[in-house]
């Protein structure tokens, strides 16, 4: 592992058309890689166009190949490791999986382990387990937008020693948002209980379903926020670079992460 690397995550307008939203996101992948990123994160529901009344699945099914072979495409060409979320079919299911690219190939996928009521009912499966992968001497893991509101998932990557989490999302605009900045400490308290840093990737615009969302992208670590979204309303590269040498220093400390009393945790699997 080297001792510092560039992070991006890419906040940027969807809603629009699947070729116009990739096109999107590569323009936006070139501006952090020419900010020396090498790791970089899109957000949850990127890439797939106005969906209306249309079944979820059918419309997965028609945009997962042009989706994959851009992505693909963009890690080759850029050089870099792109972080997506792409819903995917498993013989009869649909899993919301964030996928790794590296070098024009998939390294790796997350599928989403706490979908959401809504997408369940729109036909999305939840996965049953956390997995990480190693990138370059990093050890990367995913927590798929809502996965994240689980303090027993974050601490489950804490224990498999993640380096680095991806967290991809959709953030919903509400008129009256009392937990917007409280939402905001959670996750820097994610990544000081866990050592590791943490990427959200949020977008701006419409859902498919036309509903209002609003960017509010950071990257975080056990230190504090080392980047933060000027505007939730606008387009925005975050990069930032992750101090390795800082979080080993920190790791060794924690001994909240190896001195735990298991038997005290039963009720967790209820």
């Amino acid at each position: 592992m080297s001792d510092e690397v560039v992070v991006a995550a890419i906040q940027m307008r969807v809603g629009e058309e699947l070729e116009a939203n990739l096109d999107e996101a590569e323009r936006m992948i070139s501006e952090a890689t020419a900010r020396d990123a090498k790791i970089i994160l899109l957000p949850e529901y990127f890439y797939l166009p106005p969906i209306n009344d249309r079944p979820l699945g059918e419309v997965a099914d028609e945009t997962f190949e042009r989706a994959v072979s851009h992505l693909m495409k963009i890690s080759r060409d850029e050089d870099v490791t792109v972080g997506a979320c792409v819903i995917e079919r498993d013989g009869e299911r649909h899993f919301n999986t964030l996928f790794l690219f590296k070098q024009g190939e998939i390294l790796w996928r997350q599928r989403k382990v706490h979908a959401t009521a809504k997408e369940v009912k729109l036909g999305v499966s939840r996965w049953d387990r956390f997995d990480v992968v190693e990138v370059d001497g990093l050890r990367i893991g995913g927590l798929v937008c809502a996965d994240v509101l689980y303090p027993e998932a974050c601490r489950v990557l804490g224990l498999l020693e993640t380096d680095l989490v991806l967290n991809p999302v959709v953030s919903f605009y509400h008129d009256v948002d009392l937990t917007k900045d409280a939402r905001e400490c959670m996750f820097i308290s994610r990544a000081i209980d866990n050592d590791y840093f943490l990427i959200k990737a949020s977008s701006i615009g419409k859902t498919p379903w036309g509903r209002k969302i609003v960017g509010r992208s950071l990257i975080a670590s056990p230190w504090g926020l080392l980047a933060k979204y000027r505007d939730e309303n606008t387009p925005q590269v975050l990069t930032a670079t992750l101090d390795l040498n800082l979080l080993r220093r920190l790791r060794a400390d924690n001994y909240s992460l190896t001195d735990r009393v298991k038997d005290a945790y039963r009720s967790l699997v209820r």
